[in-house]
């Protein structure tokens, strides 16, 4: 994910200027499978806004491996719920 700013939401074009923006979505992880899509802005978990001073993985923090969260996102300018089953990040996608 990318944390997203107004200037940047307007270049990639998205209709909100805050969140995670999903730039890729690996095959088989949580994400895929709970239905995210690249091109998603993340813009809140569990209802705790994903902003600049809230960042995505700073809010995943709090939350264990198995943990359910309801991920909300905004998907060409609507607003949507989703349950994520949380796991550990595979080692083959640490930079």
């Amino acid at each position: 994910t990318e944390l997203l700013t107004l200037a940047r939401g307007e270049e990639l074009n998205v209709q909100v200027g805050r969140g995670a923006y999903i730039s890729e979505i690996s095959p088989n992880t949580p994400a895929a499978k709970a239905g995210l899509r690249k091109g998603d802005v993340i813009v809140a978990i569990n209802g705790a806004k994903v902003d600049a001073a809230h960042p995505l993985n700073v809010i995943l923090l709090d939350s264990q491996p198995g943990a359910t969260v309801s991920v909300t996102i905004n998907r060409g300018g609507t607003e949507q719920n989703m349950p994520v089953s949380l796991a550990e990040r595979p080692a083959s996608l640490d930079p």
